[in-house]
């Protein structure tokens, strides 16, 4: 578990493939990749599968759809919606699975995010993630407010823009000026 006020990660080893990186950015959904030491998936679409672990036989399998696997250094990335159903299951004792075939051969690889120890690091988490600020950086770095013609009052989404900056501001050290621009 790592943790901060402006990112989120439970990081999961996956022997003989890399690792499983559940990520939550502040002001953005929460993220799931694999970070591969060497992929052995060919590229194309892999089952994801939430199934039972080998402990703990018989529990239903939930289908969770296909993720596109890529020739990068972060070949798999679930989106919100099925990463946190991944989550659920690792809770529950299950395991998120994903099966497709291997580069050089007719084999099939499954990668698999193992559910040991899993709810010891989820309390963190679950704390991090309600600490977290309410933007990033990326959101805010090249903001702007306009001015209706022939005004000097600001929207109330203008205002609160202004608040997100603010927060934002005052949360990270590293920022030390900030370059304020008008026109006319």
């Amino acid at each position: 578990l790592s943790s901060s006020i402006f990112e989120c990660s439970l990081v999961h080893d996956i022997p003989d493939y890399g690792k499983g990186v559940f990520y939550h950015e502040a002001g953005e959904d929460l993220k799931f990749w694999t970070s591969a030491i060497q992929n052995p998936m060919k590229p194309g679409k892999a089952a994801l599968v939430v199934e039972a672990s080998s402990w703990r036989p018989g529990n239903t399998v939930q289908n969770l759809g296909y993720v596109e696997v890529v020739d990068s250094t972060k070949p798999l990335v679930v989106e919100r919606k099925r990463a946190t159903s991944m989550m659920q299951g690792l809770m529950a004792g299950m395991t998120p699975t994903f099966t497709r075939k291997a580069w050089y051969s007719q084999d099939t690889i499954r990668v698999q995010v193992n559910s040991i120890n899993f709810s010891s690091f989820y309390n963190g988490y679950l704390d991090c993630v309600a600490g977290l600020l309410p933007v990033n950086f990326r959101q805010v770095e090249r903001s702007k407010v306009y001015f209706e013609s022939d005004k000097a009052e600001m929207t109330k989404k203008d205002i609160e823009l202004l608040d997100l900056i603010s927060i934002y501001v005052n949360a990270d050290a590293s920022v030390n000026a900030i370059y304020i621009d008008g026109h006319t």
